[in-house]
């Protein structure tokens, strides 16, 4: 998913969680690394389990246009990785050397919103719907505000819930929605999908 793979936090090597100032310090090592035609890699590239990147200047500053506004970056971060305990730290040395069974199992001692954020991801990555759909009834019920607080640093409001937002997005890259209805188990999701997908085919 183009989501994943082209996310502006990707191309700028921090978690959806890091410090403005981090993302600051890439952007400027990327621009001094490529106007020399020199190619630059950062950590969170995982090319073992994510396609390579094409970091371009122009890539660059289209992923720092996608997150100039806080929606965006809320946005976007539910495609992204999160790093906030120390097992989140742990769980990421073994997923850049590839290991995504060790980094799975330590993300799954404990339920918070980092372990969900990146459980889900991973599920996504290794195309288990079913549990990447379940992390996110889980992570959106529970932790919501939280999530937006790791992301810009303060509480916000959101005209839009998380849930919805987070569906919209997989239905602009073109994941078809339907069979998540065998996998949901909250009602108000269920009839979201309804309404954006079979609502629209009899209209």
């Amino acid at each position: 998913m183009d989501i994943i793979d082209k996310n502006p936090y990707r191309y700028f090597g921090v978690y959806s969680n890091s410090p403005t100032k981090e993302r600051v310090a890439n952007k400027a090592k990327m621009n001094a690394f490529l106007k020399v035609g020199k190619p630059v890699s950062f950590p969170l590239d995982l090319p073992n389990i994510l396609p390579s990147i094409d970091r371009t200047v122009e890539t660059v500053a289209n992923a720092e246009s996608e997150l100039t506004l806080p929606t965006d970056q809320i946005r976007f971060a539910q495609f992204w990785w999160m790093n906030v305990t120390p097992l989140d730290g742990i769980a990421f040395n073994h997923l850049t050397s590839g290991n995504m069974d060790m980094a799975k199992s330590i993300w799954e001692k404990k339920d918070d919103v980092s372990s969900l954020q990146n459980r889900f991801l991973l599920s996504i990555i290794n195309n288990d719907w079913n549990s990447a759909i379940q992390y996110a009834e889980k992570l959106y019920t529970n932790f919501s505000e939280e999530f937006i607080g790791k992301v810009i640093g303060e509480a916000m409001l959101v005209s839009t819930p998380l849930w919805k937002v987070f569906i919209d997005s997989l239905a602009k890259s073109g994941v078809n929605l339907l069979p998540f209805m065998d996998m949901l188990t909250n009602t108000e999701w269920k009839n979201y999908i309804v309404e954006i997908t079979i609502v629209p085919l009899i209209d």
